[in-house]
């Protein structure tokens, strides 16, 4: 299964149309999908809207607020909305599934949220989620909706905390999210019962140096009706416990913030590479380019679109990056542009096979800087390239003051 689209109501910037419509409606596609546009245009928001409806399995949660909802509007709703369901899937959201979609089976869930006044007018929030078809929903069981959650990236990583032993080791997190690795699995069992043994050898090797002299010494400290004797216990150590104590790291001394970022992005994408298992495999990054010097952004934006072809993962990226943009085939880039969204699949649009073909080749690292653009201004050659900034700086209209670009 994969998230097809989802649909704001009065969430932040996109108020609802006509107390009806959403504010907007974002269509996105099984494996990679990029969103660009403008600073303040609404990546962030959206981002966040799937965090709230779905979850999330990082530590990074979302804790809603007033400023999420529309100015001057007391609810808001969130609807996302699922297709392509496994059989296996369709059986165990069979309750909450909608049919009414050319008998094809779709997966509708719904959060939903108001501003009100309690008995000592507090304002506070009252929320639901909700699963089902259009006016026919019922409550969406928690253990339902964590199978949905979404593996999430902030923008302004710290990578070197994030992978640090400790309590809110990620890295713990992860390895236990494994299947192979969960609760009482027989792997689990295994290195357990391995740490023991090693615990065992070591009170064995420190019997005699550390030990003896111990009791020997305590054995003057007591009197002879109330003997105690040293020894050193064997601890029942918990599998998370021992995951906190390792830490995830490059072989090299001095690893930079950039090579952190790198390896914590390879740690996430794990949680996407799991077969088999029931509910979708989504990954939020915001500005995967932060801390990541362009030819690295280029590396691993291929790796992602190689890599989701093979697996059943879906990743959607906002990004300020025109070397990201550039790179990554047209078809997956979604454009937001005056709180509206506009998909380039090839389904979305008008536009031929030859098309595509010809704007992957055009659309180079300065020519991306269009979809982040306020306006956009296409010249001939390299001359007027030249001239027209300099005619807008004479005539006291700068271009770059008014987000435009010039498009050669």
């Amino acid at each position: 299964m994969y998230l097809r689209n989802v649909e704001l109501f009065n969430w932040r910037k996109f108020k609802q149309v006509n107390d009806v419509k959403p504010g907007v409606t974002v269509k996105f596609q099984k494996g990679l999908n990029l969103l660009v546009g403008e600073n303040d245009s609404g990546k962030t928001a959206i981002i966040d809207a799937i965090r709230v409806c779905l979850g999330s399995n990082t530590r990074d949660r979302y804790y809603l607020s007033e400023e999420d909802f529309t100015v001057g509007e007391t609810k808001l709703k969130i609807v996302c909305t699922f297709e392509d369901l496994t059989t296996k899937e369709q059986a165990y959201y069979f309750e909450w599934l909608d049919f009414t979609k050319e008998f094809t089976p779709s997966l509708r869930i719904v959060f939903e949220a108001e501003l009100y006044s309690d008995m000592n007018k507090l304002n506070k929030i009252r929320r639901s989620i909700t699963g089902g078809a259009e006016d026919l929903e019922s409550p969406f069981l928690e253990e339902a909706r964590q199978l949905l959650a979404t593996t999430y990236l902030k923008p302004l990583r710290d990578a070197s905390s994030e992978l640090s032993p400790g309590y809110h080791s990620r890295l713990s997190q992860i390895i236990q999210s494994l299947p192979t690795y969960s609760d009482n699995s027989e792997k689990t069992e295994e290195i357990l019962e391995s740490f023991s043994k090693a615990y065992e050898a070591l009170r064995s090797e420190l019997d005699e140096p550390v030990l003896n002299p111990i009791r020997e010494t305590t054995d003057v400290f007591f009197d002879e009706n109330t003997p105690h004797s040293a020894s050193i216990l064997s601890k029942d150590v918990k599998f998370s416990e021992l995951l906190r104590k390792i830490e995830l790291k490059f072989d090299e001394i001095g690893s930079g913030l950039g090579s952190s970022n790198l390896l914590f992005i390879a740690l996430e994408l794990l949680l996407l590479n799991q077969p088999n298992t029931i509910g979708p495999r989504i990954a939020l990054v915001e500005e995967i380019e932060a801390h990541i010097h362009p030819q690295a952004q280029l590396r691993i934006i291929k790796h992602l679109e190689n890599d989701i072809q093979n697996s059943q993962s879906q990743i959607i990226l906002t990004t300020h990056s025109t070397t990201l943009s550039s790179v990554v085939s047209v078809d997956k880039i979604i454009m937001i542009y005056k709180d509206q969204t506009f998909s380039m699949d090839t389904n979305e649009t008008k536009l031929s096979e030859d098309d595509y073909k010809f704007l992957d080749r055009f659309l180079d690292a300065t020519k991306a800087n269009l979809f982040f653009a306020k306006g956009v201004i296409f010249v001939e050659g390299d001359a007027e390239n030249l001239l027209l900034p300099t005619i807008a700086e004479v005539v006291g209209y700068p271009l770059h003051r008014y987000g435009i670009s010039i498009v050669n």
